[in-house]
């Protein structure tokens, strides 16, 4: 395999086959799926059994018990099933653009993470697809009602979804340094090169300031570069209400003391718990 996509995941099944189904008609085959699940519920965990069987995809599936908000420590279990060199990680509410995969691929380097951004869809719109997900067809025709809906509803950050395939394009005007840091459901990074910064810091609690401004800050402190995929790499993620975020001050501790630490390599990573 080529890649392992990793995917963030928690019990919403009928949300994740709408991702399933985005992977099914990738341009690029080479590569494996594993979804990273941070303790769904066992019911939740036999449709995934199922889905597995079923699918012409090449899937894993690794979970762990629930004990509250653990996604950066399930993370690097998913690290350590994976079989590939290069890692591409997406949230399950995000569905990719076909050339997803591929775009992630053709634009990697050595010394660089490649991080995308998303099209923010409406509850509408969001629906829609919920309900035409079950024959496939509606990827098919994604954009145009995104760009509809961009117009005269809701849908933010169209721009973003407008895929440009332009010959050289993508090597000559997307290899540029965000302004924003890297975004947690899309970016990719180099096996090796994530492994030695021991993996995303499992004391993070909570969404919010984590596993991606985290593992933006010990990048740059190793010298690697951030670098912002443009209308490439692109994904479209499903309405949900916003999260509350109770672990701010706890997170931003941590961050902080990476921060002034110059901090590359946590020490509560993958190695932690006798981990390899």
């Amino acid at each position: 395999m080529k890649a392992s996509v990793i995917i963030s995941f928690f019990n919403k099944f009928d949300v994740l086959k709408i991702v399933l189904a985005g992977f099914e008609r990738q341009s690029f085959k080479e590569f494996e799926i594993i979804i990273a699940d941070d303790g769904s519920e066992s019911e939740v965990v036999k449709k995934i059994t199922n889905a597995i069987e079923e699918s012409t995809l090449t899937i894993h599936h690794v979970w762990h018990e629930n004990k509250g908000w653990r996604k950066n420590s399930i993370l690097n279990e998913a690290i350590t099933r994976s079989s590939s060199e290069y890692l591409i990680f997406i949230d399950g509410d995000c569905i990719p653009h076909k050339d997803f995969v591929l775009d992630h691929l053709t634009l990697k380097q050595a010394g660089q993470l490649l991080t995308g951004r998303r099209v923010r869809m409406s509850e509408k719109v969001s629906s829609h697809i919920s309900l035409q997900s079950e024959s496939g067809s509606f990827l098919n025709s994604i954009f145009t009602k995104i760009l509809w809906d961009g117009i005269f509803g809701k849908t933010i950050q169209v721009e973003k979804g407008v895929a440009i395939k332009l010959p050289g394009y993508k090597n000559k005007k997307l290899r540029k340094n965000p302004k924003r840091q890297v975004l947690g459901c899309n970016f990719s990074i180099h096996k090796e090169e994530l492994v030695e910064l021991n993996g995303f810091d499992e004391r993070y609690q909570g969404p919010g300031i984590g596993e991606d401004i985290d593992i933006d800050l010990r990048y740059t402190n190793s010298g690697g570069k951030v670098m912002l995929l443009r209308n490439c790499a692109i994904l479209y993620h499903l309405y949900h209400p916003k999260i509350e975020r109770h672990s701010v001050d706890h997170n931003l501790e941590i961050f902080n003391e990476h921060k002034l630490g110059n901090v590359v390599k946590t020490n509560f990573g993958l190695t932690k718990k006798g981990r390899t």
